[in-house]
C-alpha cells in the first residue's frame, strides 16, 4: 500500500511540474508579443495570429492562389487577409518585425463591392485609409493565418 501511494505522490509530482514548467513557457511567449518560430512564420499570440515571415510582390489574383496553396510549418490554412484581419495585424507586435518594400502597400482579400476588378489595400507603414487598387497592378503579399 505504501508502495502504491509513493508512485502515486511521484507521478502527481511530476504532472504538476510539466503543468508548471508549461504556464512558464506559455506566459513568455504572451510577454515577448511576437515570437519568430524559426520556420519561416511570426507568432502573435495575443492577437491568435500567425505571419509569414516574408512577402512578395504580386497581382491579386497571384496572390490569392499562391497564398492558398501554401504549406509552411506544417500549416496549409494560409491566406490573404481581409480587411478586417488587417485590424488586428496593425496591432501586432509582429508588424515591427515584418519585412515591407519601400511602400508598404498590401493587398487585402476583400474586393470592392461596386466592381470586383478591384480590390482593397493597406498600407501597412502608415495604415489608415484603405483605397481600392486594380486587382492587376502589383502590392506585397502577406500570408496569414488564424489560431
Amino acid at each position: 500500500m505504501q508502495r502504491n501511494i509513493k508512485t502515486h505522490t511521484t507521478i502527481v509530482a511530476i504532472t504538476l511540474t510539466l503543468c508548471l514548467v508549461g504556464m512558464v513557457m506559455t506566459s513568455s511567449a504572451f510577454a515577448q508579443g511576437c515570437v519568430n518560430n524559426g520556420d519561416g512564420t511570426l507568432t502573435d499570440a495575443k492577437n491568435r495570429i500567425m505571419v509569414r515571415e516574408s512577402c512578395w510582390p504580386d497581382n491579386w489574383e497571384s496572390c490569392m492562389q499562391v497564398t492558398s496553396s501554401l504549406v509552411i510549418a506544417g500549416y496549409s490554412d494560409w491566406r490573404v487577409p481581409s480587411n478586417d484581419d488587417y485590424y488586428a495585424l496593425v496591432k501586432s507586435p509582429c508588424l515591427k518585425e515584418y519585412p515591407l518594400n519601400e511602400s508598404g502597400w498590401t493587398w487585402s482579400s476583400t474586393t470592392d463591392p461596386h466592381d470586383d476588378t478591384y480590390a482593397y489595400t493597406i498600407n501597412l507603414k502608415s495604415p489608415a485609409a484603405m483605397p481600392i487598387e486594380h486587382k492587376k497592378d502589383t502590392n506585397e503579399c502577406i500570408a496569414i493565418r488564424k489560431f
